[in-house]
């Protein structure tokens, strides 16, 4: 079959997170980019932004509970600490992946890749 009919909720709370979050993280006049692509029986999905970044040392950490990364945002910015957490765990329900690639003050982008049958 195509993507997801039983799972729409939760494919559309993984993609709000994300773009939620790019948003929330990005400068003011700054802009999210969004692609998606069909690829070897995969949707591939791509949100870039232009904030703050994230160092290396922290992709993995942003996905754990109530992990907030300090720095001048966070303090500005409320949260549980759990939509990535929660995005995480939605996408390897559909049985998806997500990668990040972000440094810090260059932004960053989330790809997401769920099988389609």
């Amino acid at each position: 079959g195509d993507l997801y009919t039983g799972d729409e909720i939760k494919f559309k709370q993984i993609i709000y997170n994300i773009l939620g979050n790019a948003v929330k993280f990005s400068h003011k006049n700054s802009k999210v980019i969004i692609k998606s692509i069909k690829k070897e029986k995969k949707l591939i999905i791509k949100i870039k932004d232009f904030g703050i970044g994230i160092e290396k040392k922290n992709h993995k950490k942003i996905f754990e509970k109530f992990i907030q990364l300090d720095n001048i945002y966070t303090k500005t910015v409320s949260s549980t600490g759990l939509g990535l957490t929660i995005t995480l765990e939605l996408t390897k329900m559909l049985k998806g992946e997500i990668k990040l690639k972000s440094e810090p003050n260059k932004g960053s982008e989330f790809i997401l890749s769920f099988p389609l049958e």
